[in-house]
């Protein structure tokens, strides 16, 4: 049985979501055990059903595809979740321009740990443009093209970047000075 989803404008697509979300959600946290990674994992589910609509062809129902689809988000994101740890363990204070300055090497690293965690937290987007903006040294204009979207999005993902950051590194304030305004 294979069938063409069809969903003509925004209203058919939120009845779709209103009526899976929340049993999708609640699927995707037990495969994930965190609540609001299910969410982030279903919403790019239907993110992609959007951006897909038009050609999308199901040989199963709508349910069982969409399950489908957030059993395999869910792995990604699990695998994902695997390289960000790894990334956290291997990334060098050269790698996020950090300066060592007269501290305690056990300090140092303890540091390093931290600002390396928290900008393997951020949301996949925030990190690609703030990487790329603070350790490549790309212009917002060249984040845009590389990324795919606009120059106001750049600077609206890396506002989040930086506010998530300050957030998360409050203790570390003098770093974050020099991560953000000494490039």
């Amino acid at each position: 049985m294979t069938q063409k989803i069809q969903i003509n404008n925004q209203k058919e697509f939120q009845k779709i979501y209103l009526q899976f979300f929340n049993g999708l959600s609640n699927y995707a946290s037990t495969i994930l055990r965190d609540r609001e990674s299910a969410k982030d994992v279903v919403q790019e589910v239907f993110l992609d059903l959007w951006k897909k609509r038009n050609d999308l062809v199901i040989k199963t129902t709508l349910d069982a595809y969409l399950l489908r689809a957030v059993k395999f988000k869910s792995i990604d994101f699990i695998r994902k979740a695997t390289t960000k740890q790894q990334y956290v363990a291997s990334v060098s204070a050269q790698d996020i321009g950090y300066q060592e300055q007269e501290h305690d090497e056990e300090d140092t690293k303890e540091k390093k740990q931290q600002i390396a965690f928290a900008i393997a937290q951020l949301p996949p987007k925030c990190r690609t443009a703030f990487l790329m903006s603070r350790v490549q040294g790309f212009t917002y204009k060249e984040i845009a093209q590389e990324m795919n979207i606009s120059v106001k999005t750049v600077e609206n993902q890396l506002s989040r970047a930086f506010k998530m950051l300050r957030k998360s590194l409050a203790d570390l304030r003098f770093i974050i000075f020099l991560l953000f305004f000494l490039q």
